[in-house]
């Protein structure tokens, strides 16, 4: 638990963690703020996580295991290593009447919401999960989880105005080496099955069809700048990932909402990015912001963008993770999501994004140990011999 909610434990574990305190030479708060209890009452871990409250999933700097019966304490520190522990679910180690426990609580619902928490073995030190956090397309700032969905690469103060040409949308496009957020979240529900075809309106540089059709999916997209001779064609399932924030006319990205609904024969899948406080900064521009790069980036709130779906399409869209909608127009296939959605997570795509050069077999391991018996075979079996020879017999 945190020393904060330390005033709600027992008695005994309060003097616990006190004589704990007291054999490891070190203070409440000011050397550690977390607190571990043991199945053997008398061993205790206390822990350091200095970002405890500023950080959404804290790193621990530094420990002391205690043990009260023999008075002796064990420390180590993680302050310069290269992959710290991680902490999650933080909300579980606060009093419930804590004013932070709701905001903690939501960020662990929104990573359970993508799957971060569904391996366990990737989520404990800070190397593997910044890997788990860029593979499932998402970062952490604050106590949220942001998709990253556009290139944000811009400075502050740009221009007021577009320039030349206008906007140059392109410019967001990113260059994925994994699938984007929305679509981890089609295959995690189970729709990527080969069974439904899908479109992706906005294709940007088209990294997420060449995985799809890889993995054997029929896809096919669209995009006013790096495909705009292919035909826009009904689907299953269409993508409208990342594209209606880079918009900065209403009109035309509530057309571009519409036109992707329509083409959608069961399901619209919409995702946008999400205000943060370290969201690019430029000059106010719209209902938006312009970078120098002429970009342009309308930043939603959870709830404000699904408030925009529902009165631009008319329908109640289903939040499946931070800045990602689903919109069913097939109502059938919405309640079958709705009543199966905790059963149905599998992922069906292979982990390999896009092509490669195939592996060589890895050789096989050496046995080292019988690779030495070899070496001095001779030598051990004589004397193996003459140890038996001598050998006394047992009584």
């Amino acid at each position: 638990m945190h020393i904060s909610a330390l005033a709600t434990a027992e008695t005994d574990s309060q003097a616990r963690v006190s004589r704990a305190a007291d054999i490891a030479g070190i203070q409440e708060t000011q050397d550690f703020n977390v607190v571990k209890f043991g199945p053997d009452a008398s061993r205790l871990t206390l822990l350091d996580y200095p970002g405890f409250f500023e950080q959404g999933f804290p790193i621990l700097r530094r420990y002391w295991t205690v043990d009260l019966a023999t008075r002796s304490a064990h420390f180590r520190t993680y302050e310069s290593s290269l992959n710290p522990p991680i902490l999650h679910r933080k909300e579980l180690l606060l009093a419930p009447d804590d004013p932070h426990w709701a905001e903690f609580a939501a960020l662990t619902a929104a990573a359970e919401q993508i799957g971060l928490f569904e391996d366990t073995t990737r989520i404990g030190f800070q190397r593997a999960w910044d890997a788990l956090l860029a593979q499932k397309g998402y970062q952490v700032v604050g106590q949220s989880l942001v998709p990253v969905g556009n290139d944000e690469t811009g400075d502050d103060g740009g221009p007021g105005e577009p320039q030349g040409s206008g906007v140059a949308r392109h410019l967001t496009a990113l260059r994925r080496y994994g699938y984007s957020a929305p679509v981890q979240t089609l295959a995690r529900f189970g729709f990527l099955d080969g069974s439904k075809t899908l479109f992706d309106y906005g294709c940007g540089r088209g990294d997420d069809l060449r995985g799809l059709l890889e993995n054997g999916i029929e896809a096919a997209g669209w995009d006013p700048y790096y495909a705009p001779d292919r035909d826009k064609r009904p689907a299953h399932i269409v993508n409208l990932g990342f594209v209606i924030n880079v918009i900065e006319d209403r009109g035309e990205r509530r057309e571009a909402v519409l036109g992707a609904y329509a083409l959608a024969r069961e399901l619209l899948v919409v995702s946008a990015m999400l205000a943060n406080p370290e969201a690019v900064r430029g000059t106010p521009y719209g209902d938006g912001v312009l970078t120098s790069r002429n970009t342009f980036q309308k930043y939603h709130t959870q709830p404000e963008l699904r408030a925009y779906l529902a009165e631009v399409l008319d329908e109640e869209p289903v939040a499946v993770g931070p800045g990602i909608f689903y919109v069913f127009k097939d109502k059938d296939a919405e309640q079958r999501f709705l009543s199966g959605r905790q059963e149905n997570r599998r992922n069906v795509l292979r982990l390999a994004h896009l092509s490669r050069p195939e592996r060589q077999a890895k050789p096989a391991r050496r046995d080292q140990a019988e690779e030495k018996y070899q070496r001095h075979r001779e030598l051990l079996e004589s004397l193996s011999r003459r140890n038996w020879t001598n050998t006394p017999p047992m009584s």
